[in-house]
């Protein structure tokens, strides 16, 4: 067996700033090492662990590595290339085997091959190959030229800046938090510790080679060289410059892309770097709601996708209702994340209120960061960001969501100052804008001097952030308005009309329910998950795909529609067939080994544990209820409270069904939700006396007798306490009924 000395393969310095790393080449195999070998030689050597880009162990003098298992090659095969830098042939993989074959020969393209015997990834991770691209109006399929063409595209969408000033006095505009300086302390132990501990172990490796499994496997090796970095960072004493550098891979937007704008860049960071970032964005979580606006929905742990999307049903139906003319704009950026500018970011930070450590320590991220574009596996040049936010750091998409918040902040200030006015009266005095990350939706006036007027308020925004808006890909959708008068509004903009439905987030949002053709792209998406190649798989292999990969297709619609059973029962086709199906066509015919319902139990009630699909869509909408009963701190949710239910004293659920048609769907629910949930008390108008389980026991069934004479038997807690107790009944009662109720509200 093959075995080599790589005592002198790496040589890391203590300095964090300035590291280098020392490698011998000569002709051997590439060494492969299991990962309690790791261990005790880094155990041994006590070194620092952080090189030039993070993460590469010392060993000790002497020590020679054995080969494992059969990823790492045949003994015998010779390389001549640099096992550290994948530029040379080879790819740093951190699985949960994090040493084991951490030096694997991957397959270059032909093209770029130097000859040797070329062997693909382990896992077979260059099944994704990016053949041919679109370059000044050709088709190129040669390596070299593909990677010029992702070269020249990423580096001008992120490697350059636009050098857009700031053209709002942000200190008149935004008031700023007092108490933000504790975000920028020293971290301590405990705190970097269970930062380890949260880290997803299985994401993919940056430039360092190494992932988050590396880390909770050596962290009791490596601690201190990332307690001493951190420390050091905060500090202000060193630069990370040498550890800011990211794998820029691509995620096609569409189904065949042929240029390189129909790509979006995913960064990989080092593992040093994403740990760093990781501390920052932990700590500015918790504060977040404090330094942006309520309908700012993205990247914020409070509020969900579905939190923005029930907003958007409810206050369009409302805009229905009040027959007034309103328009509501779509607006799309261009490459959002990519082109947000960070003198902009920096900016807002500091009209925020951030303290000047916090705002160096984001500068220093944001700087200092370079990247390569992976084609094939294969790593580009290095080029430096000048501008956006990397996809894939941690803190990038809080720091979006700040810079993005100033629209909002300009559009109040615009209201306060009637340049723009409310579409409709609402208890909210804020303007009704919503964002998710880029996706912004704009409710106005239908008035064409305001939709100049937000015109020049746009401008003002995209010159000041970076974000440019385009206007060929937004759209203006009309509520009320006059057929004359939708294209002279929409030009007066700009873009493009649209009707109701439109599509935002993913989903159809109107006044209506949505028809079945409206969830065509569901259904499709669930049968172009049935390749024919499942009619060779076992029933074993069969049921795991329709459990883990089908079932599971619908979830993002049923957290906030109520999906119609025609459409449930076409993907329950779709799914019966992938289980029982002997013909690769769809349409065929096959015969089921047992009904539909026994396979849809669980397991221990003798079915296959397949999930039913009604069930879940019902279990996903009651989430929404949940929030509603409790009064959470959600817009959509002060919005219902205030327009139907602020000046009743009667509960929801027992009142008649009003608003739109998403919450009367979920209304429609209380029923199975008041079942099984038991109420805490608190002010008592949100639940009924007699007939909702807030003591021992349904007082309707308990008290049969005396609920028979209840003169009101919707009546809340809340106004059978505010009420004489006789008043409460037909008739008066006795001595012992009278103490069973006063027991019964103690």
């Amino acid at each position: 067996m093959a075995t080599t000395d790589i005592a002198g393969f790496c040589t890391c310095s203590s300095s964090y700033a300035s590291s280098t790393v020392l490698h011998s080449r000569r002709r051997v195999s590439p060494p492969s090492l299991e990962l309690e070998d790791a261990v005790e030689c880094a155990g041994r050597t006590g070194s620092s662990v952080l090189g030039a880009y993070g993460g590469f162990l010392q060993m000790p003098e002497g020590h020679r590595a054995r080969r494992v298992g059969s990823g790492g090659g045949r003994a015998g095969d010779e390389f001549e290339e640099d096992p550290f830098f994948p530029e040379a042939g080879y790819s740093m993989l951190a699985t949960d085997r994090v040493l084991r074959d951490m030096y694997v020969p991957c397959d270059p393209p032909p093209e770029v091959a130097t000859g040797g015997r070329g062997r693909r990834i382990k896992g077979d991770l260059l099944c994704h190959q990016l053949a041919e691209l679109a370059r000044h109006g050709t088709t190129v399929t040669a390596h070299p030229e593909k990677a010029q063409a992702l070269l020249e595209s990423f580096s001008k969408r992120l490697g350059e800046s636009q050098g857009s000033q700031m053209l709002i006095n942000l200190h008149e505009l935004i008031t700023p938090i007092t108490d933000l300086g504790s975000l920028s302390s020293i971290p301590s132990h405990e705190e970097m510790n269970s930062i380890i501990n949260t880290l997803p172990p299985d994401r993919a490796p940056g430039p360092d080679g190494y992932n988050e499994m590396f880390m909770k496997k050596c962290w009791q090796i490596i601690s201190h060289d990332y307690y001493k970095l951190a420390e050091q960072f905060f500090l202000q004493e060193i630069s990370i410059q040498n550890l800011n550098k990211s794998y820029i891979t691509l995620l096609p937007k569409k189904p065949n892309p042929d240029s390189t704008n129909d790509y979006g860049p995913i960064s990989l960071q080092n593992s040093s770097l994403k740990f760093i970032s990781k501390i920052m964005a932990n700590r500015l979580q918790p504060r977040i709601l404090e330094l942006v606006h309520k309908n700012q929905y993205g990247f914020i742990k409070s509020r969900t996708i579905q939190d923005c999307l029930a907003w958007a049903f409810e206050f369009i139906h409302q805009c229905q209702q009040s027959r007034r003319p309103i328009v509501i704009i779509k607006i799309d950026f261009e490459k959002a994340f990519d082109s947000v500018e960070h003198n902009a970011i920096l900016a807002m930070l500091k009209a925020k209120g951030f303290d000047d450590t916090w705002i160096h320590c984001t500068k220093e991220i944001l700087s200092t960061s370079s990247s390569s574009v992976l084609l094939n596996g294969v790593p580009g040049k290095f080029f430096d960001c000048k501008r956006g936010v990397k996809q894939g750091d941690p803190i990038s998409p809080l720091l979006f969501v700040l810079a993005a918040d100033l629209l909002q902040s300009m559009t109040n200030r615009a209201l306060s100052n009637g340049i723009l006015s409310l579409p409709i009266p609402t208890h909210d005095l804020k303007f009704p804008i919503i964002q998710y990350a880029d996706d912004t939706l704009i409710i106005m006036k239908a008035c064409q001097k305001e939709i100049f007027n937000l015109k020049g308020i746009l401008q003002s925004y995209s010159e000041s952030t970076g974000l440019k808006i385009n206007y060929q890909k937004s759209c203006m959708i009309h509520i009320n308005v006059l057929e004359e008068d939708k294209d002279i509004l929409s030009k007066t903009f700009g873009c493009q009309s649209g009707n109701l439905p439109f599509t935002y987030l993913g989903l159809p949002v109107g006044t209506t329910k949505p028809k079945i053709i409206d969830f065509a792209p569901l259904i499709d998406r669930v049968e172009r998950r049935l390749p024919a190649v499942t009619m060779f798989l076992n029933h074993g292999q069969r049921l795991t795909l329709v459990n883990f990969v089908l079932s599971s297709l619908p979830t993002y619609y049923m957290c906030s529609l109520k999906i119609p059973k025609k459409v449930i029962d076409h993907i329950d086709r779709a799914r019966r067939h992938c289980l029982w199906r002997k013909s690769p066509n769809l349409s065929a015919n096959s015969h089921s080994l047992a009904a539909w319902d026994l396979v849809c139990r669980p397991k221990s009630k003798g079915g296959l544990g397949i999930i039913n699909l009604e069930l879940q869509n019902i279990a996903l909408l009651m989430k929404h209820l949940d929030k509603f009963y409790n009064r959470k701190d959600v817009p959509w949710v002060n919005l219902i409270w205030n327009k139907y239910y602020a000046s009743k004293d009667t509960p929801p659920h027992a009142l008649r069904e009003t608003g739109s048609f998403w919450w009367k769907d979920i209304l429609r629910l209380n029923t199975i939700f008041r079942a099984i949930s038991n109420i805490t008390p608190n002010q008592g108008d949100s639940f009924l006396f007699w007939k909702d389980l807030w003591s021992n026991d349904i007082l309707q069934e308990s008290m049969t007798n005396l609920f028979s004479f209840a003169s009101n038997e919707d009546i809340s807690l809340k106004a059978f306490q505010n009420q004489e107790l006789h008043q409460n009944f037909k008739l008066p009662l006795s001595g012992g009924s009278h103490a069973t109720i006063k027991q019964s509200l103690v």
